[in-house]
C-alpha cells in the first residue's frame, strides 16, 4: 500500500515528514505506517503552511 499527497502546485509531500521535529510541522506533513499488522496514516493539518489556500490530492496505491 502506498499513499501520496500532492498540493495544488504539484508539490509531492513525501511520507515520513511527520517525523520531523514538531516546530517544523506544517499542513501536509504525513507518515504512513505500513507494517503487516498495522495499516495507519497520520496527516497533519495545523494552519502552518506558506499558502493560505491549498487543495490537496490524496492518492492511494495498492500493489497486487
Amino acid at each position: 500500500m502506498g499513499i501520496e499527497f500532492t498540493d495544488n502546485l504539484g508539490n509531492l509531500h513525501i511520507n515520513k515528514t511527520y517525523n520531523n521535529p514538531e516546530v517544523f510541522h506544517v499542513t501536509g506533513d504525513n507518515v504512513v505506517y505500513n507494517e503487516t499488522d498495522v495499516k495507519e496514516l497520520h496527516w497533519l493539518v495545523n494552519g502552518k503552511h506558506p499558502r493560505k489556500s491549498t487543495k490537496w490530492l490524496m492518492e492511494g496505491f495498492r500493489c497486487v
